[in-house]
């Protein structure tokens, strides 16, 4: 029997969606949904994902959806996850279908059982290095590697298998027609794990990629990033400024030995990380060995874990510590290191003094806009073709519902100097509980009693909405003009869970 056509809203189960019939939604967060679909001749299972249809006329967000999948077909490697078909629903709501995967994401293991053993880890950051060499292999750069965009799959024996998502924001080599990538000047990521020259909007290269994976690597192995902090500019200036604590002084059981090559690939400056990811990764190999980790070294690891082991522990990278091995954790110290410490080249250094006080004056001023251009709130089931088969007993994710921004979502951090003053927007608010609290970023804009203010802009937002005995929820919308959004909020089943850790106000 044929399905209903496509219409706005949600794919009703029997909605034919190109060739596919839609079986059930999956997840869905501010800027679309993700249904699990069928191929109503072959049987073949996949998932859709599809944009929101206000989000389907923004440009720069159709850009970005259409990046990821030339990025992935670029590729093409078995730890990434694979996106064979785009198109249009009728009502000019853009999709993309893409492989259908069970299992968690790395972040909802780590939030799950803290720490990861070290044997446990390094296969599944090997498996992520060899896609990202593929990518970066043809010119891709992927600059938003996150937990919370590898989804880890197991096999029957229990064997993990990662798969990369999100190549929405991935630099693309001579595609001049990619329209985000082209500005230049502007930082693009998830700002705990971004690098510094990404923070800079400097052009990212793999090298970024390397650093990003440090951080991944150094949460999943301690259970926290390398650098946090109250506001995302303050984590922000970390990235150009702090030196990253060693993970041995956070996990007493871990070798020290693994804390250099880790510290490799979160130097300041990308000449001085490993110069391949696969380099990263046999320094990691070789270190786990050398500490007595049981690991499987192949012939090329070996090779370069030789030439690495020359590396001097405690010379030449200025680390700044108060005395116990643990880095100064305040913006004040902070602010030191990047005038007199050339954590960059020399032609970089006042650069870096510069974005730092300027993040330092936002801070304190409250200025600057963080836009949410892409994906949902960690709080939300990843955007990802993900369904609920377990993975093994001792892997099994731990459901979170919070739904406050965080700075592990990906911003573009705009310069407030550039926009015009006196263009702004009213945003009111229908059906809302009185005083039902707006957030954007992290930040309280107010309630929704009266009308908000914004700057106007072409970029989409995204908003959270919150109340006390009722479930938050956000919406995404473009601020080009005044509007009245439906905010009518549904009652929480049971008491909110407290905010996880990590999570940051802008």
């Amino acid at each position: 029997m044929a399905g209903a056509p496509a219409s706005e809203g949600t794919l009703a189960e029997g909605t034919k969606v190109g060739d596919y019939v839609v079986e059930a939604a999956i997840a869905e967060g501010g800027f679309g949904a993700v249904y699990r679909v069928v191929h109503p001749v072959i049987g073949k299972s996949a998932a859709i994902k599809v944009l929101k249809r206000e989000l389907s006329a923004n440009p720069e967000v159709v850009s970005r959806f259409i990046t990821e999948a030339r990025a992935v077909n670029q590729i093409r490697h078995k730890n990434i996850v694979d996106i064979f078909a785009f198109g249009t629903l009728p009502d000019g709501r853009h999709y993309c279908v893409m492989e259908l995967l069970g299992g968690p994401t790395l972040d909802q293991v780590i939030k799950s059982r803290g720490p990861l053993p070290v044997a446990e880890i390094l296969p599944i950051v090997r498996q992520l290095a060899r896609a990202l060499e593929a990518a970066h292999a043809v010119g891709i750069t992927h600059r938003d590697l996150k937990p919370e965009n590898v989804i880890v799959t197991y096999d029957e024996d229990g064997a993990a298998t990662p798969k990369l998502l999100d190549f929405g924001i991935a630099k693309l080599r001579d595609r001049p027609d990619s329209i985000h990538k082209t500005r230049s000047g502007i930082p693009m990521g998830t700002p705990l794990y971004m690098s510094p020259e990404q923070v800079q909007g400097e052009p990212a290269d793999p090298r970024s990629d390397i650093y990003s994976l440090g951080v991944l690597v150094h949460e999943a192995i301690v259970g926290t990033p390398p650098f946090d902090g109250r506001s995302v500019m303050e984590v922000l200036a970390a990235h150009m400024t702090r030196q990253p604590p060693r993970m041995s002084s956070l996990r007493s059981d871990l070798p020290p030995a693994l804390d250099e090559p880790v510290l490799h690939m979160l130097e300041k400056d990308p000449a001085r990380r490993p110069q391949s990811v696969m380099d990263a990764v046999s320094e990691l190999y070789a270190a786990a060995e050398r500490s007595g980790v049981r690991v499987t070294m192949t012939a090329q690891e070996r090779v370069v874990a030789a030439s690495s082991s020359q590396r001097n522990d405690s010379g030449d990278r200025g680390y700044v510590t108060n005395g116990d091995g643990v880095r100064r954790e305040t913006l004040a110290a902070a602010t030191t290191v990047a005038v007199g410490t050339p954590t960059y080249s020399e032609g970089r250094r006042a650069r870096t003094a510069y974005v730092v006080l300027g993040c330092m004056a936002i801070l304190g001023i409250g200025a600057g806009l963080v836009a949410m251009v892409h994906g949902p709130s960690r709080a939300k089931p990843s955007s990802a073709a993900t369904v609920s088969d377990a993975p093994p007993a001792s892997a099994a994710p731990t459901e979170v519902t919070s739904d406050l921004p965080s700075s592990r979502a990906p911003v573009v951090v705009v310069d407030s100097a550039s926009a015009s003053p006196h263009a702004s927007v009213k945003i009111t608010f229908e059906h809302a509980p009185p005083e039902t609290e707006v957030f954007l970023g992290g930040k309280k804009l107010g309630t929704t009693d009266a009308p908000i203010e914004l700057e106007k802009g072409s970029g989409a937002l995204q908003i959270t909405l919150q109340k006390k005995g009722f479930a938050s929820r956000e919406v995404a919308f473009v601020p080009d003009a005044d509007r009245a959004i439906d905010a009518k909020l549904t009652r929480a089943s049971g008491p909110r869970p407290r905010t996880p850790n990590g999570d940051l106000e802008f």
